[in-house]
C-alpha cells in the first residue's frame, strides 16, 4: 500500500512538471531605447538605406523597427519560448511607406552560407527575478547548426532577450550584438507587452499586422 502510494505521489510531481502551468501569448513592440553600432554598420543610427529614410536608418533610439510575437509555454521551472518578428532590415523601407509588414518569421539571428536557420522552441530556465531569458552566441552554437570554422570567421552574433512580469504587466528587453570583419553593431530594444489570445496571436502570425504595426 505504502508503495503504491509513493508511485501515486511520485506521478503527481512529474505530472505537474510535465504540464504547462501557463501558457502565455504576448505581442511586444521592438523599440530601441540603446544604439551604439559603428559607424560603418548598416544599422548606425546616420547610415544610409534609400532616400526615403533622409540619410539616416530606423535605428534611433525611440523608434519602433518591429514587433516580437511570443508565445511562452510556462513550466514550474523552466519555459519553452517560441519567438517570431518581422526581419529588421527587409523591412525598413515599408515601415516609412506604411505598406503591410507580411508575415512574420521565426526568430532568426544567424545566417548561414546559404540559408537562415531558424532556432526556436528554446528551452530556458527562470531565474529567480522571475525572468525567462533566451541567450544564445554564435560562437556557441554555430558548429550546432551546421556552420564550420570557416564560415565564423570574422563573424560574431550574440543575442539575448528575456520577459518579465512587472506591476502584473508583461515587458520585454533585447541586446543584439554582431561583429563582422572588425564593425560593430550593438542594439538594445525594450517595450511593455500586449498579452493577446491565442487566436489573436495566430492572425498576426498568418497575416502580420498591417497598418497595427503603427498603433
Amino acid at each position: 500500500m505504502k508503495k503504491l502510494l509513493g508511485i501515486l505521489v511520485l506521478g503527481l510531481l512529474l505530472s505537474s512538471n510535465v504540464h504547462a502551468s501557463e501558457t502565455v501569448y504576448l505581442k511586444c513592440p521592438k523599440i530601441v531605447t540603446d544604439n551604439k553600432s559603428d559607424n560603418g554598420s548598416t544599422f548606425h543610427p546616420e547610415s544610409v538605406i534609400t532616400d526615403k529614410w533622409e540619410g539616416k536608418t530606423p535605428y534611433v533610439v525611440g523608434n519602433k523597427v518591429s514587433t516580437n510575437f511570443t508565445k511562452l509555454k510556462i513550466y514550474k521551472s523552466k519555459t519553452i519560448i517560441t519567438a517570431y518578428h518581422y526581419l529588421l532590415m527587409y523591412t525598413a523601407e515599408k515601415l516609412r511607406n506604411k505598406q503591410s509588414l507580411g508575415k512574420p518569421d521565426s526568430v532568426v539571428y544567424f545566417y548561414g552560407p546559404e540559408d537562415p536557420s531558424s532556432i526556436k522552441n528554446i528551452e530556458t530556465k527562470i531565474d529567480s527575478e522571475g525572468k525567462h531569458e533566451i541567450s544564445l552566441s554564435m560562437s556557441t552554437l554555430g558548429k550546432i547548426i551546421g556552420f564550420s570554422e570557416e564560415d565564423l570567421r570574422g563573424y560574431d552574433e550574440t543575442f539575448k532577450a528575456s520577459w518579465f512580469k512587472k506591476d502584473n504587466e508583461w515587458h520585454f528587453k533585447e541586446i543584439w550584438w554582431q561583429t563582422f570583419d572588425g564593425i560593430e553593431s550593438k542594439l538594445k530594444f525594450e517595450s511593455k507587452c500586449s498579452e493577446i489570445s491565442k487566436k489573436v496571436f495566430k492572425n498576426y502570425l498568418k497575416n502580420g499586422e498591417g497598418l497595427d504595426f503603427y498603433n
